[in-house]
């Protein structure tokens, strides 16, 4: 509640200061004794002060919002998805990298018409159920015209136990700078990712194995943008050159989307870390494999010293050209495996086990071998997209949700209706204002700076502005009121009531005196020519007041004795223009 104070001068006839012979009282005291000059009487003074101020209070009630919700701070906007249970495989999957691929009117750009304030999409954040926890997550792509947005998600905790809720967050005009973060793919997890999208080859978890192209074209891919290699005559040199790097430890998990157009290249390498084409010349590598007329995947690992191949000739594992599968091994040691379109096709156990062998002067390579394997002479004819290597075993159960999700992210969620921040800022502070006494009109307090109201103001997510729109100052020296008025609103354009302001004051002092007096002993003067009362001017001249003119009045004037010894006594009256005696 805002107290708001008024007042005004007393008036009451009972109490007011103007009754005869109250208020200050100037005594001038003129003495002759015996014929002798004496010392000067003291002149004496006395003020009777009685003053009363009424303040009115004026309580204005601002009601606090109902919350029935928490917002994130400063998003105008959101949306709640939801993931069934029933569209999870197994689980619990900790720090699941979720695929949202969604084209929505609400998230095309402000300056085409929609409701995203930033053109490369930075203002769309994803959280918790909670709704202001915010989620790790990468932006792949943003269209500000079709409101079209690729985004990986990472959930803390995925199962088909129960659903999983979060938000969508947009709208923030303060959000300048791209709120992707590498932690979205769990550094304990992942070694490298390329999405391949638009001609970047940047690795987009936190170790930077950034990737080089060698002849690759963009292409549509299965999760946007992916890249196009040709087989074409020797030297067959299309691959994206990655660079050296090791997996420490006994597992890996190797995957990629892949679109075969032909089977050119028999054995061409999808994911290659290599020095050449025999078995003992490669680390680890996801390949094609020919049995007979018909193509199949096959993985290479080398631990602890010796190379294993696991040839995929099963029918899970088989491959058709311009067919997308999701592809991908798995070491699990000691057990080698292949996948293709999240079921475990086939499975061997290593002949030795044991951890993954490393070799930081052999590269990796992606769609060939890399060059330094005979100059890269295993090249994949057709799209790949989405390569990721990882450190850890995924089990089935992740690779069905993987595929699942990303084979169509539009049904593996559920989208609700926009939801927009309609609450206003609400105060939580206390407004300036009041009675501020004995102060003139010139004096008054200007009006509050706009921050310091808004700082008195809490809203539900974002921040406060108050815009001073008028300024009022009535009265006199008597007594004024000052009031200033503000709108106080948020980011979204929700405006509280106006903030007012109100300050009361007025001259509540008597005038002081400053000078001197006339009155004293004037020696050989006979009765009849004791001096006269001093002018009223002179006396009013004597005193000075806080905001005005003084005034003093003659009320009496006694002379007593006689030519030996006489007193002449004078009264005045002394006020200010606002009646203070």
């Amino acid at each position: 509640m805002i107290p708001v104070r008024t007042g005004k001068r007393n008036t009451d006839p009972e109490t007011n200061l103007r009754k005869p012979g109250l208020g200050r009282v100037c005594g001038l005291l003129y003495r002759r004794s015996n014929g002798k000059t004496i010392s000067p009487a003291s002149s004496r003074t006395f003020s009777i002060k009685s003053i009363t101020i009424l303040l009115s209070l004026i309580f204005i009630v601002f009601l606090l919002p109902d919350l029935t919700g928490q917002w994130l701070s400063g998003y105008c906007y959101r949306k709640q998805i939801t993931i069934p249970s029933s569209n999870v495989t197994g689980g619990p999957h900790a720090n699941f990298p979720i695929l949202i691929d969604l084209t929505d009117s609400d998230l095309i750009s402000f300056t085409n018409g929609g409701l995203v304030q930033s053109e490369n999409g930075f203002d769309i954040v994803f959280t918790q159920e909670d709704q202001i926890t915010q989620l790790n997550h990468e932006m792949e792509s943003y269209d500000p015209v079709s409101g079209h947005c690729v985004a990986w998600v990472q959930v803390p905790s995925l199962s088909d136990v129960s659903d999983y809720i979060f938000y969508l967050y947009f709208g923030n005009s303060s959000v300048l700078t791209d709120q992707s973060t590498p932690n979205t793919w769990d550094p304990n997890a992942y070694v490298a990712v390329y999405h391949l999208q638009d001609n970047d080859f940047t690795d987009a978890s936190n170790n930077g194995h950034d990737g080089t192209n060698v002849g690759t074209d963009n292409i549509d891919g299965q999760i946007e943008e992916a890249k196009d290699f040709e087989y074409g005559p020797p030297p067959h040199s299309d691959k994206i050159e990655i660079g050296s790097f090791d997996i420490t430890g006994d597992e890996l998990t190797i995957s990629a989307w892949i679109r075969p157009e032909s089977f050119s290249q028999r054995d061409a390498r999808i994911v290659s870390k290599a020095i050449g084409s025999g078995d003992q010349e490669h680390w680890w590598m996801l390949s094609t494999i020919d049995d007979g007329p018909d193509y199949f995947l096959r993985f290479r690992l080398k631990a602890s010293g010796n190379t294993n191949t696991l040839p995929g000739t099963v029918p899970l594992s088989q491959l058709f050209a311009n067919n997308w599968a999701y592809v991908g091994a798995v070491y699990d040691d000691p057990t080698m495996s292949l996948f293709k379109d999240g079921q475990f096709a086939i499975s061997q156990v290593h002949s030795v086990g044991g951890d993954i062998d490393q070799n930081p002067s052999v590269d990796v390579a992606i769609g060939n071998q890399p060059a330094t394997a005979l100059g890269g002479t295993r090249s994949f004819d057709g799209i790949i997209d989405e390569v990721r290597i990882q450190k850890i075993a995924r089990s089935a159960d992740w690779l069905q949700t993987e595929y699942d999700n990303q084979l169509n992210p539009v049904l593996f969620t559920s989208i609700n209706s926009l939801e927009a921040d309609d609450d206003a800022p609400y105060l939580t502070g206390i407004l300036p204002g009041g009675a501020v006494g004995n102060v003139c009109i010139a004096d008054a307090p200007t009006a509050p700076a706009e921050a310091t109201i808004a700082s008195q103001y809490t809203d539900n997510c974002g921040t406060v502005t108050a815009t001073l729109i008028d300024s009022d100052v009535t009265g006199d020296d008597c007594g004024w009121t000052a009031t200033y008025t503000y709108t106080v609103e948020d980011e979204c354009n929700n405006f509280a009531a106006n903030a007012v302001v109100v300050y009361t004051g007025g001259d509540t002092e008597a005038p002081t005196l400053t000078g001197t007096l006339p009155g004293s002993a004037v020696g050989n003067v006979c009765i009849a020519d004791a001096p006269a009362a001093p002018a009223e001017a002179t006396i009013a001249s004597q005193y000075t007041d806080n905001c005005g003119t003084v005034t003093a009045t003659l009320i009496d004037s006694e002379i007593l004795g006689d030519d030996c010894g006489w007193t002449a006594t004078y009264t005045y009256t002394v006020e200010d223009e606002c009646n203070n005696f």
